[in-house]
C-alpha cells in the first residue's frame, strides 16, 4: 500500500505474515519528504486494521469485489 499526498508517494506500507515463524509484520518506509514521526502511528494503525486490510489486499489482487478500508483515527 502507498500513502500519497499531491501525487508523491510519501510512505510504503507491507504488511504480512512471516512463512517461517507464521508471526505477523507491518513494516512502513518513508521517502525524504515524509514526516518520520508518522511512521510509528501508520504501524500502529495497520496494525489494528490488519484483518481487513488483508481481506481487501487478497480480494483487489484476485480481482474480486472488495471494499476499501477507510482511515479511523
Amino acid at each position: 500500500m502507498h500513502i500519497k499526498r499531491r501525487g508523491s508517494v510519501l510512505y510504503r506500507v507491507e504488511w504480512g505474515t512471516n512463512q517461517k515463524t507464521r508471526e505477523r509484520f507491518v513494516s512502513v518506509q518513508a521517502n525524504k519528504k515524509a514526516d518520520q514521526e508518522f511512521v510509528g502511528e501508520i504501524e500502529r494503525w495497520v496494525a489494528s486494521e490488519f484483518n481487513a486490510l488483508t481481506v481487501a489486499h487478497d480480494n483487489a489482487l484476485n480481482n474480486r469485489p472488495f471494499t476499501k478500508v477507510e482511515w479511523k483515527r
